[in-house]
């Protein structure tokens, strides 16, 4: 039933199996079960496609590696966390006062 609702039956045999096979190993908690089939459903190619996904057996040709630049450049990383985060603890304040303050505020769970 999750095959066609998430992937329109599109979820090869093969791809199927192993999903049965997981949820199966997951038994008897069957919300365990659902949420691995759920992720692996997800996962798969067919999810990702809207085309019947044709599997040739051959492997892929890994790319060349490009050549590092030697051009200077700044970068901006955006970390997205699934749930909570404790933002007092991802940016430590480094200077004195600030990190006094910090520290006062924390307590205990200040990083040293």
């Amino acid at each position: 039933e999750l095959s066609s609702l998430l992937t329109g039956g599109r979820l090869s045999p093969e791809n199927k199996r192993i999903i049965v096979e997981a949820y199966n190993l997951k038994l008897p908690d069957h919300a365990a079960a659902l949420r691995v089939a759920q992720q692996l459903i997800v996962a798969s190619p067919e999810f990702q496609s809207t085309n019947t996904v044709r599997k040739n057996g051959a492997k892929r040709e890994l790319p060349e590696s490009p050549n590092p630049s030697v051009v200077p450049y700044k970068a901006m990383v955006v970390v997205m966390l699934a749930g909570g985060v404790d933002s007092f603890n991802m940016l430590v304040p480094i200077g004195d006062s600030a990190y006094g303050d910090y520290v006062e505020a924390r307590k205990r769970v200040a990083i040293e």
